[in-house]
């Protein structure tokens, strides 16, 4: 069982919402102006928000595959489009791997360090429990 981090998670919260939108936005400029390009704000901004996501993804298998837009080469928006879609993928790929089904808690949870903190207390506790049983 794999486990990330609870600053992970919250970042996970408050980011990937703003991704959404963000490839939502880029993807109906990209449909407007097929040809049209980003200016360096945009980019700015847009660099901003992947790094944070970089932040969260930095020990995940898909970060060799993703990175920032390019401020030197000027990006058509299609082109961020394609970026953006393989961040949502990895992210995709980050909340499968990590929120899952508790039975402790009987719902979906992140596994986080925390969490695997309580189920090794949890086994130890239980592991006493049958091992005094067993002295009676």
């Amino acid at each position: 069982m794999s486990y990330t981090s609870s600053e992970k998670t919250n970042s996970y919260e408050i980011v990937v919402p703003l991704l959404k939108s963000m490839y939502g936005e880029i993807q109906t400029l990209s449909k407007k102006k097929p040809d049209g390009v980003l200016n360096k704000n945009k980019i700015s901004t847009i660099n901003r928000l992947l790094n944070d996501v970089l932040d969260i993804l930095k020990d995940e298998p898909e970060a060799k595959y993703i990175g920032l837009v390019d401020e030197d080469v000027v990006p058509q928006y299609s082109d961020v489009v394609i970026l953006l879609s393989q961040y949502l993928t990895a992210v995709a790929a980050f909340h499968k791997r990590y929120y899952k089904y508790c039975f402790l808690d009987e719902e979906k949870v992140w596994y986080t360090e925390e969490l695997e903190s309580a189920l090794d207390q949890y086994y130890k506790d239980l592991e006493e429990e049958y091992e005094g049983e067993d002295g009676e």
